[in-house]
């Protein structure tokens, strides 16, 4: 099996909120692709049994997850377990074909990579010291033809495809970016 260079883990959170330690990870949504962000493996989506999330999520985190129907799918009783999604995000690497570096991905990927490490541990293990901030793109070139604010549905699985998108489409553009036509 040949080695690639470099996977992507374009990964997004939706969390009781902000606060580092306090605050849980409700649903996690992963896609692995190639460095030309050819799908790999995935779309994963997991959402996780947090009993009181309403306690910990303030009134704004509360509805936006109630508008989404994020608070719904809570209810059901299928949700996982950290440390099983964990294992299984394992088990995934090591199907994937090999690579030399894993890179976390995705809009302001700092913030899921602090909430992963204390859930994820194993799999957080696996990342390589360098992510790639796609919102570093935006503050960086602007919205050039993106839609202005995005289409922000608050779910873990369309932040991530929303995510790759922003991520072509700066693919695409760079040329003119760096070497605008006269």
């Amino acid at each position: 099996m040949k080695t690639l260079d470099q996977i992507f883990a374009f990964t997004d959170c939706e969390t009781t909120g902000l606060r580092f330690g306090t605050d849980k990870v409700l649903e996690l949504a992963v896609i692995f692709t190639d460095a030309q962000l050819t799908d790999l493996y995935g779309p994963l989506t997991y959402t996780f049994s947090v009993p009181g999330w309403e306690d910990l999520a303030g009134n704004f985190v509360r509805d936006m997850h109630h508008k989404s129907g994020l608070a719904k799918r809570l209810n059901e009783k299928d949700l996982w377990s950290y440390p099983k999604a964990d294992t299984q995000l394992c088990r995934i690497l090591r199907a994937l074909p090999k690579a030399k570096r894993l890179h976390l991905a995705g809009n302001s990927i700092e913030f899921d990579k602090r909430m992963m490490e204390a859930d994820f541990p194993q799999f957080s293990h696996e990342l390589h010291h360098r992510n790639l901030n796609v919102s570093s793109l935006i503050l960086a070139f602007g919205h050039q033809g993106l839609p202005v604010g995005g289409i922000k549905k608050h779910r873990a699985l369309d932040d991530v495809r929303e995510s790759i998108d922003i991520l072509k489409h700066y693919r695409n553009l760079l040329p003119y970016l760096m070497d605008p036509p006269l």
